[in-house]
């Protein structure tokens, strides 16, 4: 008993490691760019003018300016206690997030140690897979992006709660009262954000209906009503703000999508969705958190194993369809590919020509599959251990396939499609394992899981759509929610696949042994990947240091000479600029000049050796 305490501490802080690297890396951000401004303001002017002036001179938006406010006292402090509470929060509302989802589907064992090392391990991998590390070091990107994301995680639990509720008379007014003011006030804190608020509560309305209980559900109907409608409300305010026309006056013309035909808009939207997802560091993430996801699934929670083998004998189509379909999909794609050695037919290199021989063989199987599904279905369907064997199988499969996927050297096309097929694979497993399990609870856990996997299909197509339409470019850092969902899917799946397995099995010593051995590869694998995370960020911890002692020092010495009178400043350049390392933009851009000359009340700042 003594050493499964010491084990799950151990797992714990293990867990927790990433998280704690990223909230020390965070310490040594500063201000950058448009905090000058927005800091600027809150604190000359207060919150309530604080918000008129900027809705007249440049969006809507009105809870941020709290935020400010708040913290427009701490100066230069700002940034680096923003991330701090920034990511506290997240790891509180994303923890409570998990627990009640692990109440609601009747999980039992373990529930807080799984709840803490998920939520931990899922914000480590969404910070590392961000598009752009604006989102972690830019205090504005925070405030905009960030603080509300934790925001709608405390919502989505609320939403959760709400669906027990025994008597729906006693909540139905607090609901909606509370519903109108937390979501407007959500909505406040940026134009992107309100637009997903409003869809995702619009995706969970329509689950609501079917699904939520049928006790507590007026008060989550009524709660999320509340929501889209104070959405839609916010929407009103930040469209009709005078600074909205300004602001689109002074970006830099861009060709726009929304002046192109509905072709054009879904090819761009294509082209969007196959870079966003398609990222080597999004892998990790989803690969570590799907081990993650098998070790809980097989080890930590254990449902009784024994599930009822259906009475059939040929594999589910669906699933084989599905994967001839993919693989004929990324056939041209990769054959599009020419090398910068070509070795093979001309045109491929040998690493390259491997990945089409995957592609080729891999459609192979699911054919000759399809077509001797009745076989192989009598063969590995009606007997636990083949199913078994054939699980682990398909497993070492997704493992090679997730190594090779996130190889440095190899090609991107290729890189996707590897990530793409073992993602396949996951599904297909799963499918056919809960096609040949009669089991109810197993359908729940995986319209569960498909409902979470449609959300993240969503999140990334409304944060694609919304930026090509209005200003014809996409930005990394708006992108965290679609982020988010997409390395958390590797944790639903991880737990899905795991527990499908467990209960695919007897309580045989055989069989008890087969999966913990499978967990604790899974476990291995996140381990691994996650020391590759913070050894590959540990890289850059030397450079914010000095970075960070460099600007304090440039700080001090712009105050300095302001309060000796000298108002036009010369600085020293920085030998790391965080700001170039973020948005390639330095104190010698002019706007920036004008920014920080204004913060810090003098005429000018300019920088040594710099001619603009």
């Amino acid at each position: 008993m003594r050493l499964a305490r010491i084990t799950k501490a151990i797992l714990l802080i293990l867990a927790c490691l990433p998280l704690l690297q990223f909230a020390y890396m965070g310490q040594f951000s500063r201000l950058i760019l448009d905090d000058y401004d927005y800091l600027g303001v809150a604190r000359d002017l207060g919150l309530w003018e604080a918000i008129i002036f900027w809705r007249n001179n440049w969006n809507g938006r009105y809870t941020d300016q709290v935020i400010y406010g708040i913290f427009a006292r701490f100066g230069s402090d700002a940034p680096r206690m923003l991330t701090v509470l920034q990511l506290a929060v997240w790891l509180l509302s994303l923890t409570w997030l998990i627990k009640c989802a692990l109440c609601r589907l009747k999980l039992e064992s373990h529930r807080k140690s799984i709840s803490l090392a998920a939520a931990a391990l899922a914000i480590a991998a969404m910070i590392n897979a961000f598009h752009t590390q604006q989102s972690l070091y830019w205090f504005t990107a925070n405030v905009t992006y960030g603080v509300p994301l934790a925001a709608f995680f405390l919502y989505l639990v609320l939403v959760l709660k709400s669906t027990s509720v025994v008597d729906d008379s006693k909540w139905l007014i607090p609901a909606a009262i509370f519903g109108l003011a937390y979501c407007f006030l959500a909505a406040g804190f940026g134009e992107l954000f309100m637009v997903l608020q409003f869809c995702a509560l619009a995706y969970l309305l329509l689950l609501a209906v079917p699904f939520a209980k049928r006790s507590g559900r007026k008060t989550t109907v009524v709660l999320i009503a509340a929501g889209l409608a104070s959405s839609a409300a916010s929407f009103l305010i930040h469209i009709s703000a005078p600074g909205v026309a300004l602001r689109s006056a002074s970006i830099s013309p861009i060709e726009s999508v929304s002046k192109r035909a509905l072709p054009d808009l879904a090819q761009a939207l294509a082209e969007g969705l196959f870079w966003l997802a398609g990222q080597e560091k999004t892998f990790a993430g989803f690969a570590m958190l799907f081990g993650v996801g098998l070790f809980a699934g097989l080890l930590i929670h254990k449902p009784p194993p024994g599930a009822p083998l259906r009475r059939r004998a040929e594999l589910a189509r669906g699933p084989l369809c599905c994967g001839i379909i993919v693989q004929l999909i990324f056939a041209p794609i990769l054959w599009m590919h020419t090398s910068d050695h070509p070795a093979v037919l001309g045109q491929f290199s040998y690493a390259y020509s491997s990945v089409i021989v995957i592609n080729l063989g891999l459609l192979l199987i699911f054919l000759f599959l399809l077509w001797r599904r009745r076989s192989f279905g009598a063969l590995l369907l009606m007997n636990r251990d083949r199913l078994l064997i054939a699980s682990g199988v398909v497993l070492l499969v997704v493992f090679a396939l997730f190594a090779g996927a996130l190889f440095r050297s190899v090609h991107l096309r290729a890189s996707r499609f590897l990530f793409a097929s073992a993602t396949l694979l996951i599904c297909m497993l799963a499918w056919q394992l809960t096609a040949a399990l009669d089991d109810e609870l197993l359908k729940r856990y995986g319209q569960a899981a498909m409902l979470i996997t449609i959300a993240g299909a969503l999140s990334y197509i409304v944060m694609v759509v919304i930026p090509l339409y209005t200003l014809g470019k996409l930005n990394g850092r708006i992108t965290m929610p679609a982020v988010f969902m997409h390395v958390s899917l590797g944790l639903v799946w991880g737990a899905y696949t795991g527990y499908l397995m467990r209960r695919a099995s007897s309580a045989i010593p055989a069989h008890e042994t087969w999966l913990r051995r499978t967990g604790l590869s899974g476990l291995a694998l996140a381990l691994l990947i996650g020391a590759g995370i913070m050894l590959g960020r540990a890289t850059l911890i030397p450079n914010l240091q000095a970075y960070a002692r460099e600007w304090d020092e440039r700080e001090r010495l712009i105050i300095s000479q302001r309060d000796s009178g000298l108002l036009d400043v010369v600085v020293k350049p920085l030998s790391f600029d965080l700001s170039w390392h973020l948005t390639f933009q330095r104190m010698s851009k002019p706007g920036v000049r004008r920014a920080a000359s204004k913060y810090y009340g003098v005429n000018s700042i300019s920088v040594q050796g710099d001619e603009t």
